[in-house]
Parts: C-alpha cells; sequence; structure tokens
C-alpha cells in the first residue's frame, strides 16, 4: 500500500487501507473499541484474519478483530491473551467526491445493505464474537487554506459528508439489531495523509449489545473452536512490547511464505 491520502488509495484497496491507518492512529481506535468493551488502550488487534482459519468451512475475512490484555508483575503482558472477550468489527469505506457534493460508493442498494447484515449475522452465529460492530468510514478529500483555515474546511467537509450520507446510515440495520454502529467522516488536510493531519473520529451510532447466541449449544461449540484456532494464532506472535498490541495482518510476517 502507497502512503498518502486515502482518497488517492485504488479503491478496491481503500478500505483496508483505512482500517490499517485507523489501527496508525490508537487514540482512534480506542474511540471504536472502548463501547466495545475494551478501555485503557489494553487490547490486542488483528486485521484480516479468513473466518476458515477460526471455524473450519467458513468464508470471508474479519476486517478487524480484537481482546483485552492483562498486565502480570512478573511477566508483563500476559501472552498469548485470554480469548474470553472477543470483538470483531465490519468495515465499510465511501468516499466524498473531489468534483460534487455528493458522497460515492454508499453502498447502499438493498442488496448490499442485506449482504451488510449477512456478513455481521456470520460473526454472532458462525464465526462466535462477543461483540459485533459495523463501521462506516467516509474518506474525504484533503482541504489547503492559510493557518488554521484548512483544519476548520476540514472538519466541516467531514460533517457534511456525513449528512450527505445519514439516509444510508440509518437504513444500514433494523431498529431492533444488536448489533453496535459507527460513522466515521474522517477529514485530511494537505501536507501529510490522515494519520498525520486528519480531523473527526469514529461516532457511536447504535450500542452493540452482547451476541445472544452464545447460549445455543451449536454456537458454543463453534466458539470454543474459534478460541482454540485463535490461541494458536496468536502465539505465532511474539510478545508485543507495548499497549495497545496492534499485530496487524495475519499472517505474522515470520509465518509468510
Amino acid at each position: 500500500m502507497n502512503e498518502g491520502h486515502l482518497i488517492e488509495v485504488e479503491s478496491q484497496e481503500r478500505e483496508n487501507a483505512a482500517v490499517l491507518y485507523l489501527c496508525d492512529t490508537p487514540f482512534l481506535l480506542t474511540d471504536l473499541l472502548g463501547p466495545l468493551g475494551l478501555h485503557s488502550n489494553l487490547y490486542w488487534v488483528l486485521l484480516q484474519v479468513p473466518h476458515g482459519k477460526l471455524v473450519a468451512g467458513r468464508y470471508g475475512d474479519v476486517d478487524l478483530m480484537a481482546g483485552p490484555l492483562r498486565l502480570t508483575t512478573k511477566r508483563g503482558i500476559e501472552w498469548p491473551p485470554a480469548v474470553d472477550h472477543l470483538v470483531a468489527v465490519e468495515a465499510k469505506c465511501a468516499y466524498r467526491s473531489p468534483t460534487e457534493a455528493a458522497v460515492k460508493a454508499q453502498k447502499s442498494s438493498f442488496g448490499n445493505v442485506q449482504q451488510v447484515r449477512t456478513q455481521l449475522e456470520e460473526l454472532w452465529r458462525f464465526v462466535p464474537f462477543n461483540r459485533v460492530a459495523l463501521l462506516d468510514i467516509v474518506i474525504n478529500p484533503p482541504s489547503g487554506g492559510m493557518d488554521g483555515q484548512a483544519w476548520l474546511r476540514a472538519a466541516a467537509a467531514a460533517a457534511d459528508s456525513l449528512h450527505l450520507m445519514r439516509r444510508t446510515l440509518a437504513d444500514r440495520l433494523p431498529a431492533d439489531s444488536g448489533f453496535g454502529h459507527f460513522a466515521f467522516s474522517w477529514g485530511s488536510v494537505v501536507g501529510a495523509d490522515e494519520r498525520q493531519r486528519g480531523t473527526g473520529a469514529p461516532l457511536q451510532w447504535r450500542e452493540a449489545r452482547e451476541n445472544p447466541h452464545l447460549s445455543d449449544p451449536d454456537v458454543q461449540q463453534r466458539r470454543r473452536e474459534l478460541e482454540s484456532n485463535l490461541t494458536r494464532i496468536l502465539s505465532a506472535w511474539p510478545s508485543p512490547p507495548q499497549i495497545p498490541a496492534i499485530l496487524g495482518k495475519h499472517p505474522p510476517p515470520q509465518a509468510k511464505q
């Protein structure tokens, strides 16, 4: 992935790039993961883990998954970590057109909405996490101007993009859904990419509830499989030297062929 503003990234790579940029700004990541039960930077994060690596026979990737870290007096970070509270985030990425007042790639059609809901349901029933959330990211072109004007313009553009997408956001999930929902319109300023010169933060639109299916025997069996496979996956990484532990994409670099 090339460095630069997210609007410059190829469209098919923009979603993954946005999640990677988010992980490079831990204070924004904590705004997302805190409401999901992971607080005070005491968490680990993995990206793009194939469902089939967690539960056999399943397809797709977990865009972002995370769990808590525990500290010990003798060893520091307990590693591999406990996997008793696991959260998953499904990310979608739209973008503000540089040439018109419109947000593109909203994925607002009936088919796209149903696909999003199916993807979230997968993370409850078949690759079962404790809490699951949808993250809608809107990328905005960089703003310019003298002194603080650029930052004000970037913030205003980001807020306007969120307003333009409000109907799509409102229709993403059913009214009684237990999935969390966050919206992040990421403003940017010329001179550096969003990680250094970005505005905004993930806003919680809907609170995530605990997975109601974890009492189902079939789901419990899949959860035990997930925990066993995930512990093995996490063990492939060395104990992280700092918190939060942003491990990155699966598999770890030394494990790649």
